[in-house]
C-alpha cells in the first residue's frame, strides 16, 4: 500500500502496488523519478489521484504491459494529473 511523495522503481515482484491515498512523484524528494517497470498493477482507490510534478517513466510492453486499475471496480479514480513537467514518458 502506497501513498503520499514517491520516486525510485515499481518492480513486477512487488505487484500489484495500491494507491490507497494520494500519491505524488515529486521533484523534490529522492531522484524525483518514479520508474514502472513492465508488467506491473496499479491499483488506485476511489476518488484518488497520481500527481506529477517530477518525472514518471512507465515502461510497458505489449507482452508486459503496465496496468492502472480501479481499486474497487465500482468507483472511479481521478486519474493522472501532470503539473510543471519537462517530459511525460509514458
Amino acid at each position: 500500500m502506497v501513498q503520499g511523495p514517491v520516486a525510485g522503481r515499481w518492480t513486477a515482484n512487488g505487484s500489484p502496488y495500491c494507491v490507497i491515498g494520494p500519491l505524488t512523484v515529486a521533484k523534490n524528494v529522492g531522484s524525483g523519478i518514479l520508474t514502472i517497470e513492465s508488467g506491473v498493477r496499479v491499483a488506485v482507490s476511489a476518488g484518488v489521484s497520481i500527481q506529477v510534478t517530477g518525472e514518471l517513466v512507465v515502461q510497458g510492453t505489449a507482452a508486459a504491459p503496465v496496468a492502472f486499475e480501479r481499486a474497487d471496480p465500482g468507483a472511479a479514480w481521478l486519474g493522472l494529473q501532470f503539473e510543471s513537467t519537462r517530459r511525460r514518458r509514458l
